[in-house]
């Protein structure tokens, strides 16, 4: 375990070798964020909200505000609401300050992890790599020397805890301190008193993703459903070379780069739930009005020869080069200006973005 390393140091001598304690990375007095607001946003339905209760029972929200609090007033209890960086701009200024090495498509989200009392997280692993930054109060953390897979889950509880957990490592988070754990590390977190910790998770795919979801990918764009080969290999009583070599032929033309490409930003920006993205009324495009990104909107995108491939919430916009720009801008700052110059093709994609929800636009004074 390495300790007391500069954050600017982190891919070259930690990332994906070992967990990596950073003291006092972070100033979060310059990041408000309180439990109290955490706990207020956990009522929404369209908030992912989870309560642990009693160490081990767990329930999903939404929340009555009054219920929380209650709850969290008993010792083991926990709250843990995901996607703070929808609701507080702190939080997405505190990515844009520390985090922005973190590029947008790969950002999966920052769930927060709060109590009031004595509490613990139980043993577990993740299956990405994710930061750990102590807001608020002090937790301790016990690491192991494992990478886990799901084998080593308890099947008889519902929160993905390990069956063993044998600590080789402890670590005494302050405010400020950030922790960095790779994939498949087991670890423990207990808090003595009131906490805030943030999870900054890292959205890539296990290889059993990848398997599964590009090949769910490829079927929902394949129209042809006729047999694969044409020929009858009468007499060939062994399975036959030139059948496993037409198999591959396909298989490899299916795993093109522009397929990948394709898929790869379909996966980075789709939503969990896109029932929460609501569509707007048609708005009129003035120049150099202000487009601002929903929430939940994911954005992403991939240069291809002369065009550039825009992809929202897991849809795929074809536009011109002349558009970067203001993708670009959007898709980093979660903000844009909307220009008289913008391709026709930019133009259709920012008003079907807009009738689906996922901008908005803000009127600016000349």
């Amino acid at each position: 375990m390495l300790v007391g390393l500069p954050l600017n140091s982190l891919v070259k001598k930690a990332w994906r070798k070992e967990v990596t304690k950073f003291d006092v990375s972070i100033d979060p007095r310059k990041f408000d964020l309180s439990i109290e607001e955490i706990i207020a946003i956990a009522d929404g339905e369209d908030v992912d909200a989870r309560l642990i209760t009693n160490a081990s029972e767990l329930s999903f929200g939404p929340f009555e505000e009054q219920d929380i609090k209650r709850e969290l007033s008993a010792e083991k209890s926990i709250l843990l609401v995901q996607g703070l960086e929808q609701y507080f701009k702190s939080v997405r200024m505190l990515i844009a300050s520390y985090f922005d090495f973190i590029p947008a498509w790969q950002l999966d989200d920052v769930m927060g992890s709060v109590n009031y009392n004595s509490t613990s997280c139980g043993a577990h692993f993740d299956q990405y790599d994710v930061f750990l930054l102590q807001h608020t109060g002090e937790k301790k953390w016990h690491f192991d020397e494992m990478i886990h897979c799901d084998e080593d889950l308890d099947e008889n509880s519902e929160l993905r805890l390990l069956k063993h957990f044998s600590p080789t490592n402890e670590v005494i988070a302050r405010e400020g301190d950030l922790i960095y754990v790779p994939p498949g590390v087991g670890h423990h977190g207990q808090a003595a008193e009131a906490s805030i910790t943030l999870s900054i998770g890292i959205r890539n795919p296990t290889p059993l993703e990848i398997l599964g979801d590009f090949s769910s990918f490829l079927m929902s764009e394949q129209s042809n459903q006729a047999p694969l080969s044409s020929k009858l290999f009468s007499g060939e009583d062994e399975i036959s070379d030139k059948f496993i070599k037409e198999i591959r032929a396909y298989l490899t033309n299916a795993c093109s780069t522009e397929n990948i490409e394709d898929w790869v930003g379909s996966y980075s920006t789709r939503l969990s739930e896109p029932s929460n993205i609501q569509p707007n009324e048609p708005a009129r495009l003035k120049s150099k009005c202000l487009l601002l990104a929903s929430l939940k909107a994911r954005f992403a995108f991939k240069r291809r020869k002369d065009k550039t491939l825009f992809f929202v919430n897991g849809d795929r916009y074809v536009l011109n080069t002349s558009d970067l720009k203001w993708i670009a801008d959007l898709t980093r700052n979660r903000e844009c200006a909307y220009e008289p110059d913008v391709s026709s093709a930019g133009r259709n994609c920012i008003k079907e973005m807009l009738s689906s929800g996922a901008i908005t636009i803000e009127e600016r004074e000349h």
